[in-house]
């Protein structure tokens, strides 16, 4: 080989050595955005069919609410409890054959006695309803349902676990997975003569189940009882496990970690070592039914007993590792071939570039076309001589720094992170690579330092991560939140219970004291630091949302008004209140002392701010839109809101105050003045009802809280949604 093909080869490979760094940096932060891109999208996606899937499963009950009413109080049925008049009782008969006909998917069709026997029973058979004969009507009074539901008082409906039918004191086969809906009858009188039981057959809502997890990445989805048994699985041989006599045979037992949060959490996403859940929480008991937790147990083959298993159910979707792995496109024939082929398309422009150049000037014009190529980096790329002085920059770098002259630059003071020894260290006859993280502005940025051939040079390649760094904190809070909410919930239970224990034996003790005795008075010192205790105790457990949630609907604006009313006597007179509450804002879905608790949190915050001096504190109430924007970065949805605003003149608080002004336990107040906790309880309560708050604040100048609730619209308070 010849000097000249030397010389050739060896430029060929000094410029495709920086080039292919370049692009391996490029396809690595493609990679790497396109993993959390598709993760976060695939999650998304198969969050709205688990959510499609529970709302199928909870509205497929919803026909058996009026047919049990109606049942439980035709006047035929009452007239035949009371007289056993066989007209009646065939008027009855008719009635349920209709029934069953029309529905299609009630099994059975009862009535029983007050002690259990069945009177009357229709079977629905190819199609048709079938009287059964009298001589093989049954005694149910062993099972379960018929004890739960004969405790109902009137317009009460029992709805059992969903289970497999059981036909004298056997599983049937083949299976048939029924739901039983209950309600008493009674006589004129207001006597309770028995029950009306419909077998609901659960076929057609696992149908429409498997139909709404059809379409998901994962292909089908599990539906689990409240204790993790299938109830629904991709595997039937995984399915009834607690009453074929398997009680290993649960979603926690294949996978105990995913199980402990899926079993604690509403809805969500969990990414483990396994795979992807995406999981949420159906509550298929009707309005109006009720549940018996202690129920009786069946007795299946085997002898086995089984109770009751709660109203609630898990619908789970599960995408494993190597489907995940799978869908990145380096994994993908295509992606791998688009890949070596922006290697071999790299080398074949450098190639042609060397030869170009070896026609031309020869190593300085290959230079400058290497230089032509780096500028299609997205982020700065730069070439560093010994000094440290930057003697070629992209574009990029040029628009990182605002500056139009890049090279003649120190490093040092383009990555000020960087330290000197390293540098120097990178032009001896090893070759090395430094990392350095650096933030520039109000971006973070990763850097890459790789000594160059002969170690003449040091090429430097920078990629913004701002995004990632976001996204870390964002997961590091939620955990410290989640951490924190489950120690403040052990913490308040505990210590609530022994507060009701040193409460309640102070006040007995100070019972057995005269009025006038001095330990009297010890006592009932002893009882009000208890009662402050246990103030601290409640905004624990509102905290860690073991506090009451029942909502209803209420008039904000109403609220509000008589939370002022409370408000004022608690305020310093030299503290005045400006109102602008707009009438007739509309309503909201939300419990009225959590809402109330909020109002005079942020009241009682805005008038500690402003201190002893005089000052406003101004309240209004407005009804507002949320658009897509402001709902995703709240992580709520669009619509109506209505805005309750307070605001104050008092000291104001600057930006580093305001980042962490809702975690719990934070506090600018005095050692004693405060436990930090009423702000963090003032965000739960407002994201548990579906809203979100903000913060306006400067030194000085004051702070103003908005509150956002959703509107309910008037024809869902008709409608009762």
């Amino acid at each position: 080989m010849s000097i000249p093909e030397t010389g050739l080869i060896r430029r060929f490979a000094l410029i495709y050595l920086g080039c292919a760094i370049v692009l391996s940096v490029i396809l690595f932060t493609v990679a790497r955005y396109d993993d959390h891109a598709r993760l976060a999208q695939l999650a998304a996606s198969e969050l709205r069919y688990v959510g499609v899937a529970r709302v199928r499963a909870e509205k497929d009950f919803e026909p058996a609410e009026g047919d049990i009413h109606i049942i439980a109080n035709m006047d035929d049925l009452r007239q035949y409890v009371e007289n056993g008049d066989p007209l009646h009782r065939e008027k009855v008969e008719q009635y349920f054959m209709l029934l069953a006909q029309g529905r299609q998917h009630y099994y059975q069709i009862r009535y029983l006695d007050a002690d259990g026997r069945e009177k009357i029973r229709i079977n629905f058979k190819d199609g048709k309803g079938v009287v059964v004969p009298r001589e093989e009507l049954q005694d149910k009074s062993a099972y379960y349902y018929f004890h739960d539901a004969k405790q109902l008082v009137r317009n009460k409906i029992y709805v059992s676990p969903l289970d497999l039918n059981v036909e004298h004191d056997r599983v049937e086969t083949p299976y048939r997975p029924v739901v039983r809906f209950a309600a008493p009858v009674f006589d004129s009188a207001g006597h309770k003569r028995g029950l009306v039981v419909l077998n609901y057959i659960a076929d057609e809502m696992l149908k429409h189940f498997h139909e709404a997890m059809l379409s998901s990445e994962a292909g089908s989805g599990m539906l689990l009882n409240s204790e993790g048994y299938w109830l629904s699985s991709p595997n039937p041989r995984d399915e009834w496990g607690f009453m074929l006599g398997k009680p290993d045979r649960t979603f926690g037992h294949d996978y105990p970690e995913a199980w402990h949060r899926i079993s604690t959490t509403d809805t969500g996403t969990l990414l483990t070592a396994k795979g992807l859940f995406t999981f949420a929480t159906a509550h298929p008991l009707l309005d109006d039914a009720h549940a018996f937790p202690g129920s009786p147990g069946w007795t299946v083959t085997g002898g086995e007993s089984h109770s009751g298993l709660g109203y609630n159910w898990k619908i789970v979707s599960f995408i494993p590792t190597a489907a995940l792995s799978a869908g990145a496109f380096y994994n993908k024939p295509v992606g791998r071939v688009l890949i070596v082929s922006a290697y071999l398309l790299l080398a074949l422009v450098i190639l042609g570039i060397v030869l170009v150049a070896a026609k031309q000037k020869k190593a300085e014009e290959a230079i400058r076309m290497m230089a032509l190529l780096l500028e299609l980096a997205p982020g700065p790329v730069m070439r560093i001589d010994r000094s440290g002085t930057i003697c070629l920059a992209n574009t990029a770098s040029k628009h990182l720094y605002g500056i139009d002259e890049v090279e003649g630059m120190s490093i040092f003071s383009a990555i000020p992170a960087l330290a000197r020894e390293e540098f120097e260290d990178m032009f001896g006859a090893a070759e090395k690579i430094v990392q350095v993280e650096e933030k520039l502005g109000d971006a973070n940025y990763f850097f890459v330092l790789k000594s160059g051939p002969k170690r003449k040079y040091v090429f430097a390649y920078g990629t913004d991560i701002s995004l990632i760094k976001l996204l870390e904190e964002q997961v590091r809070h939620a955990q410290k939140m989640e951490v924190v909410g489950q120690l403040a919930s052990g913490v308040a239970h505990d210590f609530n219970t022994l507060l009701g224990v040193i409460l309640g034996y102070s006040e007995m003790l100070r019972e057995t004291l005269p009025e006038d005795s001095v330990n009297r008075a010890n006592i009932e010192a002893i009882m009000n630091a208890g009662g402050r205790a246990k103030a601290l105790v409640i905004q624990l457990m509102d905290f860690s949302r073991l506090g009451t949630t029942e909502q209803e609907t209420i008039a904000l604006a109403s609220l509000l008004q008589d939370s002022i009313s409370l408000l004022k006597p608690s305020l310093p007179e030299w503290i005045s209140i400006r109102q602008d509450i707009q009438k007739n804002t509309g309503m909201i879905e939300a419990n009225a002392m959590q809402i109330g608790q909020v109002i005079m949190n942020l009241c009682m915050n805005a008038a500690d701010a402003i201190g002893n001096a005089a000052g406003e504190l101004r309240i209004s109430l407005m009804k507002t839109e949320v658009d897509d924007s402001m709902a995703s970065a709240h992580m709520v949805e669009p619509g109506t809101y209505l805005q309750l605003s307070i605001a104050d003149n008092g000291s104001g608080m600057d930006e580093a105050t305001i980042q962490h002004l809702f975690e719990p336990f934070f506090t600018t107040k005095d050692i004693g003045s405060g436990t930090g906790l009423g702000l963090a309880v003032v965000h739960g309560i407002i994201k548990s009802h579906g809203g979100f708050v903000t913060v306006e604040s400067e030194p000085g100048t004051g702070s103003c809280f908005h509150v956002y609730l959703p509107e309910v619209m008037e024809s869902q308070v008709r409608n009762g949604d």
